[in-house]
């Protein structure tokens, strides 16, 4: 498979001059990126991601009905995951509402979860999994995700204990 950068190349330093960012989509790389992501999402989102947040798992395993809300879905392949594995959850409403490794990526962290924040209501989950990252990393690291969260009417932020070598679990409450 062939990745064309060069496009994103010629404005990409004056945005990182001015600190705007170039957008994600200018690289071209979305299907690399599904690739990379789906052994992760086949093989860690039931099986170690969801039962962190033991309410969600209670009524998954219960066979309730669990309406799942994906931000920043991509192919939908972590949407696909969950509704195999629990034949019960609708992937689209507000019982757990989930963002996976796109967070870093869009221009406006902040409104991303004030809308997770509605869509989760009084009674549902947030989980955001973002890259794992040592605390000088260039992604979102754990003092920036709070911040996030504070600005976006979140009252806290758990670090769930997941072990992963590429990602991170946060709950926002």
């Amino acid at each position: 498979m062939e990745i064309e950068l060069t496009s994103a190349d010629e404005g990409r330093v004056e945005e990182f001059r001015s600190g705007t960012g170039a957008s994600f989509g200018l690289f071209d790389v979305h299907d690399v990126q599904a690739a990379f992501t789906r052994p992760v999402f086949v093989n860690h989102l039931t099986q170690n991601w969801l039962p962190a947040l033991p309410r969600i798992q209670e009524k998954l395993d219960a066979g309730e009905r669990v309406l799942i809300a994906e931000v920043g879905c991509g192919e939908g392949l972590a949407a696909v995951t969950i509704a195999r594995a629990y034949p019960n959850a609708e992937i689209h409403g507000y019982d757990l509402v989930v963002a996976i490794e796109m967070l870093h990526d869009v221009p406006d962290p902040v409104g991303i979860l004030q809308t997770m924040k509605k869509l989760a209501g009084r009674d549902g989950s947030v989980l955001v999994v973002d890259e794992r990252t040592e605390d000088t990393g260039t992604v979102i690291r754990p003092d920036t995700m709070r911040r996030y969260a504070a600005e976006a009417g979140f009252s806290g932020v758990e670090k769930l204990d997941v072990e992963h070598p590429q990602f991170v679990l946060y709950q926002l409450t």
